[in-house]
């Protein structure tokens, strides 16, 4: 069909075809873009693991007779590095959202409430 006047009947056929496909492409790019979020989420979740790995090997190491204040001192050190990575990780932004729920911020608008006045 090259004109309209090929095949008027057909004319919402082809509207409707073009309609689904619209939006069967943006289902494509919604879907590409969760997997990309859910993507970088698992690993900074994957890091934060492995940061809480480390961490409970360090505070095993420093929870035995035979650590010394200096060796505490060092693995308190490296405690507080392993602290600031998890802090990293909690502000990982994907696309244009924040991973940590604690301080999230999103694309999507979220609902507000409004506290009742108290009489």
């Amino acid at each position: 069909m090259n004109q309209v006047s090929d095949a008027p009947d057909s004319i919402s056929t082809l509207l409707a075809a073009r309609a689904n496909l619209s939006t069967a492409q943006q289902i494509g790019s919604n879907l590409a873009r969760f997997k990309a979020e859910a993507d970088g989420a698992e690993q900074a979740l994957q890091g934060a693991v492995r940061l809480f790995d480390q961490g409970q090997t360090l505070g095993a190491t420093g929870d035995t007779d035979t650590a010394t204040a200096s060796s505490r001192s060092v693995l308190a050190q490296q405690l507080g590095s392993i602290l600031e990575q998890m802090g990293g990780l909690a502000a990982t932004q994907i696309e244009d959202a924040t991973c940590s729920p604690a301080i999230r911020t999103s694309r999507r608008p979220t609902p507000s409430i409004s506290p009742k006045p108290i009489p």
